[in-house]
């Protein structure tokens, strides 16, 4: 999702639902990888043209200017989920400087930039099937949840590495909510609830 990567593995017997294991970090959700576009991809191509080195996230007054280029680097991310190629449009002031700069940016390219950002993924992926005490063999799919995995070479990595067949037939951007829905419907109300 947007804040952080989650890993679950879930048992689905008879319309019920089990967590038998989950790992996480809070700090690999869609905007990390937003600000590694930015902090990757974008920072260097200003630096070689601009003479903006004292521009950086730590400073205070730059804040709106890292703001817009956050922003810009998420189009980017999202429409890269659908075609191979775009262009990251960065329009900010600095210091009184105009800046206005058309950076294109590959699916390839940011595959490669967050290569160490996919193998934690992968790492915590595997950390989690290992803490259920299941064989992976007997894991059936696995199943996305929030608008980053919409990227294709997420599912072709986790595919390849953890030997698990991807199900895309779930909209990850609502299946947080179906799933709330599915929990649910299967959880007893407390007494308390049904006198009122």
């Amino acid at each position: 999702g947007g804040g952080t990567f989650d890993s679950a593995n879930i048992s689905a017997r008879d319309g019920s639902l089990k967590v038998l294991s989950h790992n996480g970090d809070n700090f690999l959700g869609g905007k990390d990888i937003d600000n590694f576009i930015v902090d990757k991809i974008i920072l260097p191509e200003l630096y070689k043209k601009y003479d903006i080195q004292d521009f950086s996230r730590n400073k205070k007054e730059y804040s709106t200017q890292f703001a817009k280029l956050k922003y810009s680097a998420e189009q980017a991310k999202i429409q890269l989920s659908t075609m191979n190629e775009v262009t990251i449009e960065v329009d900010i002031n600095i210091n009184g400087e105009e800046i206005y700069e058309n950076i294109l940016l590959s699916r390839d390219t940011l595959k490669n930039v967050l290569n160490d950002l996919i193998n934690k993924t992968v790492s915590l992926c595997k950390k989690t099937i290992e803490d259920s005490n299941i064989k992976q063999e007997f894991i059936n799919k696995i199943i996305f949840v929030g608008g980053p995995t919409q990227l294709p070479f997420i599912k072709e990595i986790l595919e390849r590495d953890l030997g698990i067949k991807v199900d895309t037939s779930s909209d990850p951007l609502t299946a947080v909510a179906r799933g709330a829905c599915i929990y649910g419907s299967g959880s007893s109300i407390p007494s308390e609830y049904n006198e009122k």
